[in-house]
């Protein structure tokens, strides 16, 4: 200990020697004082059929709030909130523990009337000498039921996708989610329906 009292091993150093004094031996080991590394989460944005957002996914320490993006672009919808499932809104003051994926949510801005017949195609014919394709076929035993949900804010996350209807902004990516999903639904006063509990897939060699 020096005359101010202060004692001489102690140094402002990253390695400090440490003494141990005993009977039998006198030795002397070191250790070195590390940083702890510090922990970080990736967050990931899906636009969900919008506009990329940037950067994406972004780092975010443990403990940190994610900052919020800049609300994605979609032609025929408008941005409502961002959400950790396609229907639970995410706050962004909550800390990050883990990491995770944040999903646009739309509301669209005009929708046609479940009613009114299927449209033509691209030339304004139905051509019906046409050979008609899976998701037609979806598509009218869906109307036939009334069975259509308004905008993918209808659906539930969970449900099953496919590799060939991951594009939300074809037309046939509702009604095929409609058709291959075993769902209970209730109805909009405008007609549409919306999923309220995802039920499990039948087993379809029953029915054969």
């Amino acid at each position: 200990m020096d005359a101010g009292g202060t004692p001489e091993n102690e140094n402002k150093s990253a390695e400090r020697p440490y003494i141990h004094d005993d009977a039998e031996e006198n030795y002397k080991s070191t250790y070195l004082l590390i940083a702890p590394l510090i922990d970080t989460h990736e967050v990931t944005f899906n636009s969900m059929g919008g506009s990329e957002v940037n950067p994406n996914p972004v780092e975010v320490e443990d403990g940190k709030t994610v900052v919020e993006t800049d609300d994605p672009t979609r032609e025929g919808y408008t941005s409502t909130n961002d959400g950790v499932t396609l229907d639970e809104e995410y706050n962004f003051t909550t800390p990050v523990t883990e990491s995770f994926t944040l999903y646009a949510k739309w509301e669209a801005v005009e929708t046609e009337d479940p009613d009114d017949p299927e449209p033509g195609y691209d030339d304004g014919l139905v051509h019906p000498e046409w050979n008609i394709a899976r998701a037609e076929a979806m598509a009218m035993v869906n109307r036939v039921l009334q069975r259509i949900p308004q905008d993918h804010t209808d659906l539930i996350s969970g449900m099953k996708m496919w590799p060939d209807n991951a594009n939300m902004a074809k037309w046939y990516y509702l009604t095929v989610q409609e058709a291959t999903n075993s769902h209970d639904y209730g109805r909009k006063t405008s007609g549409y329906e919306f999923w309220t509990k995802l039920n499990a897939n039948p087993n379809w060699n029953e029915f054969l």
